[in-house]
């Protein structure tokens, strides 16, 4: 119900907040698996009102050092749009869809978890997900403009998805994520030296 007001509301002419507010609070409502998953929501929603694809980029690299990155990432743009208000909108338009949800589902749940077709609804969501994901990084090389650095891009999202069953004990589940950002901040040194003032 939400939702449909917003969006009719946006389309008879909404002030900023409802406008921003609308933003969000699609992409929270469509979006499932966390910041990664977003990403293409906020491409085409939010990015146009904070900039460009940098921004989101930004957005995100900002995001994963605070916890729970995708209200990071909608409060970081929500912010490069309309300042500290538009953070608090952004923020507040991406976790009230998943509030909403869990608080409306949670009398249901347990009969939901024993059901086949919900189980099939979520192996479609995420493969839904996954296709997104793909879709959303190609579209976000575009903003990486140099072959160097869209090699380490690339060579940072191909360490992220090795499988941590592959790899030596000692080498876990944990230590997947921090190694591949470390090894990208390695390799991004030398890119960044042009840029030291002497």
């Amino acid at each position: 119900m939400l939702l449909l007001a917003l969006c009719s509301w946006e389309v008879a002419g909404a002030p900023w907040p409802v406008s921003l507010l609308g933003a969000f609070y699609r992409a929270g409502s469509f979006a499932f698996g966390g910041d990664a998953a977003l990403s293409p929501l906020l491409l085409a929603e939010a990015v146009p009102r904070a900039g460009s694809a940098a921004a989101l980029l930004r957005a995100r690299a900002t995001a994963q050092i605070l916890p729970g990155p995708a209200a990071g990432m909608a409060a970081h743009l929500g912010g490069a749009s309309a300042g500290p208000a538009g953070a608090l909108v952004g923020w507040l338009g991406l976790t009230l869809p998943g509030v909403l949800l869990v608080h409306a589902a949670l009398p249901f749940w347990a009969t939901l978890l024993g059901s086949a077709r919900a189980q099939a609804v979520l192996r479609g969501v995420r493969a839904a997900a996954a296709g997104l994901l793909i879709a959303t990084t190609l579209l976000l090389l575009e903003a990486v403009r140099s072959p160097p650095e869209r090699a380490i891009a690339l060579l940072v999202l191909a360490a992220l998805n090795i499988d941590p069953a592959r790899l030596p004990s000692r080498l876990g589940e944990r230590f997947v994520p921090p190694l591949a950002m470390l090894a990208g901040a390695v390799l991004g040194v030398p890119l960044c030296l042009q840029f030291t003032v002497e």
